[in-house]
């Protein structure tokens, strides 16, 4: 689809890198919103301005620029492919399924089609082919090596898929996450890509793959195209199984199972945050009977509030400093049994623009419980006409079933309980 005359925008089937670079604006929009929207209308504005900014960049920012990364890609294997001594097919056979990650493979029908249109053979295919049989071969590989009932589910039906030319499940689901089966694959794909382009094998279409590849090679061809796949099947298989499953024989999800039960009732238990204290002195009482509709209606979480005979705000438990608002009024903090804390202090704050507040620890930094955090001015955010209540919501209250947060009490600020895990 052509915009404006010069935007070329693009869809992004099988992306994933285009996925990934849109999340990532779109989460800076989405922060930069929060800091600056006022609290009362930022449940509506900040999610449809995030997505309908983050749409946008995608259709005519990142689509134009991944056009254009298509077409140096277009150009690239057209002079691959015109390599001697089937250079061209080993290098493309060992890095199509990089490519395919990000998505821009699909323009290579281009380069099939023209291929197609002035010579009747496509020999982009058979190479393409075998660095997807490969990856099927190094998922194979660890489904049969694997000691994970889980893994063997995963892995087995995602070689068949790959067989039949779909390796997302494979590349996704289990080769990329061990990363080893991933590598050995492209190497797999390269022998075959070679073996391909040295036998001058070549498809009579374009789009099939892998076992219904074998459709484009009824014309004597079909040994050679059977040989080259069985080749790249056969390393990558065998690579796989002896190098690339070695450490993951139980896969990813079993390792990171089995280190906690190691440590289980020593050192990860003991110094796991079980309570939070206090961060400011005051009143604490429910988050539910503060007067904004954002935290009142746990939107942002279960919490508290302190209403505060104090100004110094300082940290309820050990963790890391992993938000900074650039108001100065708002910090997140997450600690090392998961949770994920947000202090705000006063209600529509935001609105101050930094002024009356001290930030005193930086984005990324480590604290101890009782750290200070940040000071405020109570009088003069109180003579803006805004509550200085101090509010703590833990983010990801769903995480945590059995968290208990305790209100209807005078605090100490780093004395007083005011939650336990």
């Amino acid at each position: 689809m052509l915009f404006f005359g010069f935007i070329k925008v693009n869809g992004y089937q099988s992306s994933v890198l285009p996925a990934f670079i849109a999340g990532f604006l779109g989460s800076k929009i989405e922060q930069w919103l929060h800091d600056h929207v006022i609290n009362a209308l930022d449940l509506i504005i900040t999610p449809f301005v995030t997505v309908l900014t983050s749409l946008c960049l995608g259709l005519f920012v990142i689509g134009p620029v991944f056009h254009s990364v298509e077409m140096v890609l277009v150009h690239i294997v057209t002079w691959l492919f015109a390599l001697p001594l089937g250079l061209g097919g080993l290098i493309w056979g060992a890095l199509c399924q990089v490519i395919v990650i990000t998505g821009v493979h699909h323009a290579l029908n281009l380069v099939e089609i023209e291929m197609l249109s002035n010579t009747s053979w496509n020999p982009v295919n058979p190479v393409g082919s075998s660095g997807i049989v490969a990856q099927a071969g190094a998922a194979m590989a660890v489904a049969v090596k694997s000691k994970s009932v889980k893994m063997k589910s995963l892995a087995y039906p995602s070689a068949v898929s790959g067989l039949l030319g779909i390796t997302e499940p494979a590349i996704f689901g289990v080769n990329l996450r061990l990363v080893k089966p991933f590598i050995w694959g492209c190497v797999g794909g390269g022998v075959g890509g070679w073996l391909s382009a040295v036998l001058n094998l070549r498809g009579t279409g374009l789009s099939v793959t892998g076992i219904p590849g074998a459709l484009l090679y009824l014309n004597k061809q079909l040994p050679i195209y059977i040989l080259v796949n069985a080749a790249a099947f056969g390393v990558a298989f065998a690579l796989t199984y002896l190098f690339g499953v070695k450490e993951d024989t139980e896969n990813a999800e079993s390792r990171a199972k089995k280190v906690p039960v190691i440590k289980e009732e020593s050192e990860v238990k003991e110094n796991q945050v079980k309570e939070l204290r206090a961060f400011v002195s005051g009143n604490v009482i429910p988050v539910s009977e503060v007067n904004d509709p954002v935290f009142s209606s746990k939107a942002m979480g279960d919490g508290i509030a302190i209403r505060p005979s104090a100004q110094m705000v300082a940290a309820p438990c050990d963790g890391k400093i992993s938000m900074v608002a650039d108001t100065g009024h708002a910090i997140g903090i997450t600690l090392n049994n998961g949770a994920e804390l947000l202090i705000h202090v006063g209600l529509d704050t935001v609105s101050l623009n930094g002024e009356g507040f001290q930030v005193l620890v930086s984005e990324g930094k480590n604290v101890k419980q009782g750290a200070p955090l940040l000071k405020f001015d109570k009088a003069f955010i109180e003579g803006k006409g805004l509550a200085a209540d101090c509010i703590l919501v833990l983010t990801n209250t769903d995480d945590f079933p059995d968290v208990k947060f305790i209100s209807g009490i005078d605090a100490k600020q780093s004395e007083t309980v005011i939650c336990t895990f």
